[in-house]
């Protein structure tokens, strides 16, 4: 499941990542999406850092997407050789 999101003083600066969990305090995504598609610096995506995100949850029928804003609360180095991180959101 895709997510999309952006830096909340950086409106332009929009992302596409990977909707790993959904936890009732909020979701656990991977970023970036796909190899090579980096468009925020991994600098701004630390913990404190507060963002916007828009994702559809995953259950059966639903159309409709959920939007909030959200801070970083974990980052985590999954890949180094090509950028993908794993964030804690809440």
């Amino acid at each position: 499941m895709t997510a999309s999101f952006r830096l909340l003083d950086s409106p332009e600066t929009m992302a596409v990542g990977k909707m790993l969990s959904l936890y009732e305090d909020g979701p656990v995504l991977a970023y970036p999406a796909e190899p090579g598609q980096v468009t925020i610096d991994p600098d701004e995506r630390c913990i404190g850092r507060e963002i916007w995100i828009r994702f559809r949850p995953p259950f059966p029928g639903k159309e409709r997407f959920l939007e909030m804003e959200a801070e970083v609360v974990m980052a985590v180095d999954l890949d180094v050789s090509e950028g993908t991180s794993k964030y804690r959101l809440r």
